[in-house]
């Protein structure tokens, strides 16, 4: 999990770290007996007891069942869980597989989420707006308390500024340039967190993904086009002006494509789901067409999911196949560069044991370096809509600068002790 923030030496400091260490354990492990997490976290009894009552009376933690110890004199640890109905997050994804709105509760846990067909995304500020509307009435529609919203995630297939405020431009949704932040917080009064889809996959699955606990990690991003996210020692890399992650656009070979960058000899061009399409002859123009990244997705979705029973043939597996090796030979590069402890196959075309069988076996036959890059492979284990919704989430209550002071006074989580009020450093 990534967490970025400033924090002094002070006692009540520490004991704000010791709070989100605890909630971060929990979260990886499902549930744990104090005893355990004051081992974890290299704290006393007594320290965690003050710990797990901090965060029972914020209402993010319970007391769930307890476990038995059979060779141990004593009695009985109490297992801690997360409350996964204390706060949630809400999310909007906006990309050219499909909308999605969504709630996940404070465990990452999916409490309900829909899918919105929109019939034109070309225009990003009126899709979100359509979309925000939506995510009013799902608030409604589950009874859920504003106060207990944490803030809205919002996963985007588009450029943003450093800032992660404004939509730069989309080359391949068509999107104009429009402040994103400030048209969901004005309309949602909520805090609101905006990340690229890459980043958004890989920040979940260093949290409740499969890369838990790890903190050097390579995402690729597989689905009309591709595109990447890395972690490094634990911190995002969004590069100087936040267009990192471009890997669709790696020079490969020259082809009778066109990428939506202009060129024909990039990797969207021969191993993206884009080229497969082309070169199954399921769609006609070669040249990438923002306007059509609907129709490419929801092609792409039928063969995958094969409902009509004839969308595939053994042409097209061939070429997914193809495609996988194709990326593979970038992924070995990628892999002696920055030599990730894990790399995460995320996106659409993930879903393909023909692409990832491509991937596999032409890493097979890359000698030692392909073996390495094999070696750290995994399918990426978290859906979009969870990842976005989760982010708000991440960036309050599981960092140490979060007020567990304004939760416990006005969330109602718990009753209030008028006669006693306790207030949490």
């Amino acid at each position: 999990m990534v967490i970025n923030a400033s924090i002094s030496g002070t006692p009540s400091s520490l004991r704000k770290v010791h709070r989100m260490m605890a909630l971060r354990n929990l979260l990886y492990d499902g549930n744990c007996s104090r005893k355990s997490l004051a081992k974890k976290l290299g704290i006393s009894s007594m320290a965690m007891t003050r710990i797990s009552g901090d965060l029972i009376n914020a209402g993010l933690v319970l007391e769930n069942g307890f476990i038995k110890n059979d060779n141990i004199p004593g009695p009985n640890q109490i297992n801690l869980t997360i409350n996964k109905n204390s706060v949630f997050g809400v999310g909007i994804v906006l990309s050219a597989f499909k909308t999605e709105i969504g709630i996940v509760g404070a465990n990452g846990e999916i409490i309900e989420s829909q899918n919105i067909e929109l019939e034109d995304i070309s225009d990003g500020m009126k899709a979100l707006s359509i979309l925000i509307q939506k995510i009013k009435e799902l608030i409604k529609f589950k009874h859920i308390e504003y106060s207990r919203i944490l803030g809205v995630g919002i996963s985007v297939a588009a450029d943003l500024d450093v800032s992660k405020k404004k939509i730069l431009g989309a080359g391949y949704l068509g999107w104009k340039p429009f402040d994103i932040k400030k048209t969901v917080e004005d309309q949602l009064l909520l805090p609101t967190f905006i990340e690229k889809i890459p980043n958004a996959l890989i920040l979940s699955e260093t949290s409740i993904g499969c890369a838990k606990k790890l903190n050097n990690i390579l995402l690729l991003h597989s689905s009309t086009v591709l595109g990447a996210s890395l972690i490094i020692n634990n911190e995002v890399v969004d590069g100087a002006y936040s267009k990192s992650g471009r890997v669709g656009h790696f020079n490969a070979h020259k082809t009778e494509l066109i990428c939506s960058c202009g060129r024909n000899d990039c990797l969207n061009c021969v191993a993206s789901g884009w080229s497969i399409l082309v070169e199954a002859g399921m769609i006609e123009d070669k040249k990438y067409k923002p306007e059509l990244v609907p129709v490419y997705a929801k092609l792409l979705n039928k063969i995958l999911s094969n409902k009509e029973g004839h969308m595939v043939s053994e042409k097209i597996n061939k070429l997914f196949y193809s495609a996988g090796e194709t990326l593979a030979l970038n992924l070995t590069k990628i892999n002696q560069i920055i030599d990730p402890q894990i790399i995460i196959l995320a996106g659409l075309l993930s879903k393909s044991t023909h692409y990832s069988s491509g991937i596999k076996d032409t890493l097979r036959s890359l000698g030692t370096d392909g073996i390495s890059a094999l070696s750290k492979l995994k399918l990426g284990n978290v859906y979009i809509i969870q990842a976005t919704c989760f982010m708000p989430l991440l960036k309050t209550i599981f960092t140490p600068n979060f007020n567990f002071e304004e939760l416990y006074h006005s969330s109602l989580l718990v009753e209030e002790n008028i006669a006693n009020k306790k207030v949490i450093a």
